[in-house]
């Protein structure tokens, strides 16, 4: 018993980060809104915002990732 409750706590823990990723995703969409490298690295990989990188080069925002 002690296991399960574990193991359901895991996954509410798996869910939660799921969720707050899905909820941070949904928060910027362009570059003019990225404050950082780092910032818009986390939606060009994480959030797949390919659009982010216009020129193909694997680095998004050159604004900001220079």
């Amino acid at each position: 018993l002690g296991t399960l409750l574990l193991s359901n706590s895991n996954t509410n823990n798996t869910n939660n980060t799921t969720k707050n990723k899905i909820a941070k995703c949904k928060e910027k969409r362009y570059c003019k809104q990225m404050t950082s490298c780092e910032e818009a690295m986390f939606y060009f990989k994480e959030c797949g915002l390919k659009k982010l990188d216009k020129d193909g080069d694997g680095k998004p925002c050159e604004n900001v990732c220079k």
